[in-house]
């Protein structure tokens, strides 16, 4: 449910991307990058909830739980693990970047993305990191990972506020009325 903080601009995009999602084509996504609490995980669920009132499956995750989950099925099922991460109608990387860097993380993240990408499955990235700090390591499994997710997503800025921090000085009035504070 928008709450009519976001940019406009941006959630235009994502609204764009929920109504028209049955149109897209060659599993075109979406890469939102911006600082800290202005609103891509925000957009980027809201996204995921529209199609997920459509009937669409639909999975909002990160790197660093995808990981664990790898690390955790059996050898046996490690496969099995990614085919279902590729079999979703949409997939939502939240905080591209806070994985961990080594060889091992960036091997099971280019899996995954060359799964979605080999599927024609659609992603959604977010990530506070600019496109010059997301392009600016030589590491060539960083890349190689990159360059498969920009192959399929549109890149979009969300500039704003920390809503977060904004809200958090601000203070919810229900609850400091409850409080005593106000």
């Amino acid at each position: 449910v928008d709450d009519h903080k976001s940019k406009s601009d941006v959630i235009n995009i994502c609204r764009n991307y929920a109504k028209n999602f049955d149109k897209i084509e060659n599993g075109a996504g979406l890469l939102i990058y911006g600082g800290v609490g202005v609103g891509k995980s925000f957009c980027s669920a809201c996204i995921v909830n529209a199609l997920l009132e459509k009937g669409y499956e639909c999975l909002m995750t990160d790197f660093i739980t995808i990981i664990n989950e790898y690390n955790k099925a059996p050898i046996d099922k490690k496969q099995e693990y990614i085919h279902k991460i590729a079999s979703y109608d949409l997939l939502v990387i939240d905080d591209l970047g806070l994985q961990s860097t080594t060889q091992y993380a960036y091997a099971i993240a280019t899996t995954v993305i060359n799964a979605r990408v080999m599927s024609d499955k659609p992603i959604i990235a977010t990530t506070n990191l600019t496109v010059q700090q997301l392009l600016g390591t030589n590491d060539i499994n960083y890349q190689r990972m990159l360059s498969r997710l920009f192959e399929k997503c549109t890149i979009i800025e969300y500039t704003g506020e920390d809503r977060r921090k904004k809200n958090a000085m601000n203070g919810n009035p229900e609850f400091l009325r409850l409080l005593g504070i106000k």
